[in-house]
């Protein structure tokens, strides 16, 4: 699992441009402390301050197809989705929304663990309950999202998530996933 950490580098500050900042992605197993730390690389060390993205980090983690297998020829062909969403805090969300753009052909049908509206132009938007904050990280939510399709095609479904009545997500980079079905 990855997080986004924006970490100062005491002694490289003079060889970052006034008003950009170094931003590195790091994979922690767990949700790390703001707080001075230590980087190293190879015998080189540099010392450095971590500071946590302010506001509440969603990361839309995964989107699998997790229905079974298609048969061809078989239509309308179901395909169920399963949509992972982390909150990394450190400040709770307020609800999640995650919204489905679908391709044409393919339609929405429902959605477990989640509540999800169509509209007609193939978006459909989805309210998740707030993550929980605090240890331990990420807080994860799921729901499977069930779709259609009516004729043979490549299908390719794009999801992104957002909090809604809470504060700005401090890291947008990993809201977004797709996921493409080809059925024959």
């Amino acid at each position: 699992m990855f997080a986004e950490y924006q970490l100062d580098f005491g002694p490289l500050d003079d060889a970052i441009p006034a008003g950009e900042s170094l931003v590195l992605r790091i994979a922690a197993p767990e949700r790390l402390a703001a707080g001075p730390m230590v980087i190293a690389y190879g015998t080189t060390t540099f010392p450095a301050e971590l500071t946590l993205n302010p506001g509440a980090d969603l990361a839309l983690a995964s989107v699998e197809d997790v229905a079974p297998a298609h048969v061809p020829g078989s239509f309308p062909a179901s395909r169920d989705y399963l949509v992972t969403v982390y909150g990394w805090g450190p400040e709770a969300s307020g609800d999640v929304r995650f919204i489905a753009e679908l391709p044409p052909g393919m339609s929405f049908v429902d959605a477990t663990g989640a509540a999800c509206s169509d509209t007609a132009t193939s978006v459909v938007s989805c309210l998740l309950p707030s993550p929980a904050v605090g240890p331990p990280w990420p807080a994860a939510l799921s729901a499977l999202f069930h779709v259609s399709a009516g004729a043979p095609g490549t299908y390719t479904t794009s999801f992104r998530v957002l909090a809604t009545g809470g504060p700005a997500d401090g890291a947008p980079d990993n809201d977004q996933a797709s996921v493409t079905t080809d059925l024959q």
